[in-house]
């Protein structure tokens, strides 16, 4: 087993951050990545809480119309901060043969395996919203695409796609 240092894969290695997503292990045997977002989940579930806290205590509500809808913002707006907000953790393994999909969120984690002797490459799948290109991660497998994000974004993910197209296509 030949183990090179993380540099040896320049601007690709340990350390790259792109998309929010952050390359955290970069060897011949396993490519780890991460996202962590601090600050929209926070913000999200302030906001949500926020709602709620003013629907349970009714400061500044006069009816009970807006009583449910403050209640109701705030149990979509934690919703969606639960949902889409989760920490990932992206895990290729060559000596499990895996990749590993590990969603955190509150009150839980998730993990989803898929095979990686399935996996043919990243890709970025694309949707337009305003006339901006969104992207997220993807893996094509033999069973279909496979996304690695919950939404898509504006940043630029063209480096990861790389550093993930190159780490699958390294000899063992």
């Amino acid at each position: 087993m030949v183990k090179r240092s993380v540099r040896h894969w320049g601007s690709l290695g340990a350390g790259y951050r792109g998309a929010g997503m952050k390359i955290v292990e970069n060897t011949d045997r396993r490519l780890v990545i991460v996202h962590r977002p601090w600050v929209m989940a926070g913000l999200i579930w302030i906001m949500g809480l926020a709602a709620l806290y003013g629907a349970i205590t009714g400061k500044q509500i006069d009816s009970l119309a807006e009583h449910i809808l403050v209640a109701a913002l705030g149990v979509a707006v934690t919703f969606a901060a639960w949902y889409w907000f989760a920490f990932l953790r992206i895990t290729f393994d060559r000596d499990a043969g895996q990749v590993e999909h590990r969603s955190l969120r509150p009150f839980g984690s998730r993990s989803k395996f898929i095979d990686l002797a399935k996996v043919n490459g990243a890709r970025l799948e694309a949707n337009w919203s305003n006339r901006v290109r969104l992207t997220r991660l993807a893996l094509d497998t033999e069973d279909g695409v496979a996304a690695l994000e919950y939404g898509y974004g504006s940043a630029d993910r063209t480096a990861l796609e790389s550093a993930v197209n190159e780490w699958l296509t390294r000899p063992e």
